[in-house]
């Protein structure tokens, strides 16, 4: 298909991203690709599709040829990791900034991590308390063995590496991207449940004040269902969508914990800022589940929006011809506009 018959989002002036990138997610059992071309300040998705997974065994020779068999290469790579070895958190600090290099001592002693994490990290806001202030920061962490084979990869294969995220980080950049979503003095909250891993992020005004990863995904909740009750994971994925039955008892083991922790976050924000989050935008492979919207819903009080990003990023669509769901591509589509400079760059870590 022509790229002239899709749809396309302009650039911000004096935009300098790369004019071709492959945006690619990784992690999961498949991989994630979204294709993006930038001509004369107008950038346009040209292509998408599901490609086998990240074999870390192989070197995954298997995923670059399912890369160029579909007309994917590009010179530049922007890579989304959804690894559940990966940290995601906003930590604030008292006082002024830190200079660079103490400020990535002070978070990686805050995260707990040491040198075999590749550290990444972007000053949000600053706020005034009393005499000595406050910033906030939102720190990421994938082990340092991890970010340097997909780096290598990338080389390995004839592109240069654009950037490198984990997909917490893609969503702040997602929700940052979307014109008016953020409103100042309401809170919003935002919940990607992805295969193996979710992404908790909450807003007060516009500022990002909790960023959480949890080792909770559809597919625990699946595997769940499928050993209680004795069923085929194709019927307890359809289950699992359709909301038809209860099976807060069923999922109850691995559901509650994750439940929790989201309620103390929400919770958080209610005593620290005054302001109750009132809703929850769900999406993810998670977001498509009726049931699991209903006990979300049910345990944490809120109202559950099951969300699409995609009808909000304005001036952009889908591919024409693209069989796939498209809100599957949202993470490394949302990387790749803010690489090729049609997204927000805050919180770009």
């Amino acid at each position: 298909m022509s790229p002239s018959t899709q749809k396309s989002r302009r650039s911000p002036r004096g935009a300098s991203g790369p004019r071709r990138l492959l945006a690619l997610e990784v992690g999961g059992s498949q991989s994630l690709a979204v294709l993006l071309s930038r001509n004369q300040g107008v950038v346009k998705w040209q292509k998408a599709a599901l490609l086998p997974a990240f074999d870390q065994a192989s070197g995954s020779g298997q995923l670059w040829d399912a890369v160029k068999e579909a007309g994917l290469r590009a010179e530049y790579a922007s890579l989304v990791s959804v690894e559940d070895q990966s940290i995601l958190r906003v930590v604030n600090f008292p006082g002024q900034v830190a200079p660079r290099e103490r400020l990535s001592q002070q978070v990686r002693q805050t995260l707990g991590v040491d040198d075999s994490y590749a550290l990444a990290f972007q000053v949000m806001g600053k706020r005034c308390q009393e005499e000595s202030g406050e910033y906030s920061v939102l720190c990421s962490a994938l082990p340092l063995e991890r970010s340097g084979q997909l780096r290598d990869w990338v080389l390995s294969n004839g592109s240069k590496p654009a950037s490198l995220v984990c997909g917490g980080v893609a969503v702040a950049n997602l929700v940052q991207a979307i014109p008016g979503f953020l409103q100042d003095g309401a809170g919003t909250g935002i919940l990607h449940v992805g295969e193996k891993c979710s992404d908790l992020l909450l807003f007060h005004g516009r500022e990002l004040a909790v960023a959480r990863q949890f080792r909770f995904g559809k597919r625990l909740l699946v595997e769940a269902l499928m050993n209680s009750m004795k069923l085929e994971r194709e019927t307890a994925e359809q289950f699992l969508r359709s909301g038809s039955f209860d099976m807060s008892y069923e999922a109850g083991p691995v559901l509650e914990p994750w439940l929790h922790q989201v309620e103390i976050s929400l919770d958080f924000i209610d005593r620290r800022y005054g302001r109750t989050i009132e809703q929850l935008y769900l999406f993810g492979e998670g977001g498509q589940s009726r049931t699991l919207e209903l006990i979300l819903g049910s345990a944490v009080g809120r109202r559950i929006v099951a969300w699409n990003p995609l009808a909000q990023l304005a001036g952009l669509s889908p591919p024409a011809g693209l069989h796939e769901d498209p809100r599957r591509f949202v993470r490394p589509l949302s990387e790749g506009l803010r690489v090729m400079g049609a997204g927000s760059s805050c919180h770009a870590v």
